[in-house]
């Protein structure tokens, strides 16, 4: 996952120390005042840059902000940068940390340093179903993996799975219709709902903004007509509104992080 960073003056915070999963961590207020944040990650960790608390719980239990609810009101405007990484890790002989990996152990710094204590929910709210439109779909399955000697192929493996989202595009590489309905409710904010049909792994792309359009907030009425547009047109997909069961985070308990 890829950031722009900008590192902030670190002048409040919480001491160095261990947390399970990372050997050390440092959770620091950020003064800068920047609307800029970072996600920098690294084989054995990463930084986190300007981020409030709303967003790490965010990213943490990979959940939309709307999800969230319980939170005091400094969770959204206090930034923190958090550094966390695992000592003594040796690249020659140990795999990088995995996605789900590096959520899991954030969401235990968010227990050690913020006290935080949560319970999940189950609420009905407003969804859409992904179906096909008249016509059907407009996408292809992902060309199998290239075997070695096999020098015509321009399939590159180390991208198959990948999905790129941005607030103009969205493009995978031999991914399942699942990863699109989730990267469309974070675009959305809403739930998504995969009715299609399509199984397997497929080659997406999506474009519902021009590159030389100015940009729009991403909750803009005609952005979200752009979209539904796109999707019937560039991929024979359809949104359908409805409602459904959207699994919640209740936060119960949470306290700024301890000054040096």
């Amino acid at each position: 996952m890829g950031c722009v960073c900008a590192l902030g003056q670190a002048t409040t915070g919480t001491p160095e120390s261990a947390v399970d999963g990372f050997d050390v961590v440092s959770v620091r207020v950020n003064h800068t005042g920047s609307d800029v944040l970072g996600l920098t990650p690294s084989a054995d960790g990463y930084d986190l840059t300007n981020v409030s608390l709303r967003k790490l719980l965010s990213i943490a239990y990979d959940l939309r902000e709307d999800q969230i609810s319980g939170l005091p009101g400094w969770a959204r405007s206090v930034r923190f940068d958090i550094v966390a990484k695992i000592t003594n890790f040796d690249p020659t002989n140990e795999k990088p940390l995995t996605w789900p990996q590096r959520q899991r152990y954030l969401a235990n710094v968010l227990v050690e340093r913020f006290n935080l204590t949560t319970h999940k929910d189950i609420t009905i709210q407003p969804v859409f179903k992904l179906v096909l439109a008249p016509g059907g779909q407009k996408f292809k399955h992902s060309a199998p993996v290239a075997t070695k000697g096999d020098s015509e192929s321009k399939d590159d493996p180390q991208l198959r799975g990948d999905i790129l989202v941005t607030n103009r595009f969205m493009r995978g590489n031999a991914v399942p219709v699942s990863l699109l309905t989730k990267n469309l409710a974070f675009v959305l904010g809403r739930d998504v709902i995969d009715e299609t049909g399509c199984a397997g792994l497929y080659d997406i792309s999506l474009q519902w903004v021009p590159y030389d359009a100015p940009n729009s907030p991403p909750d803009d009425p005609d952005i979200r007509s752009a979209l539904f547009t796109a999707l019937q047109e560039q991929l024979g997909l359809r949104l359908v509104a409805s409602k459904g069961p959207v699994q919640t985070l209740v936060v119960d308990r949470v306290e700024m992080p301890s000054a040096n």
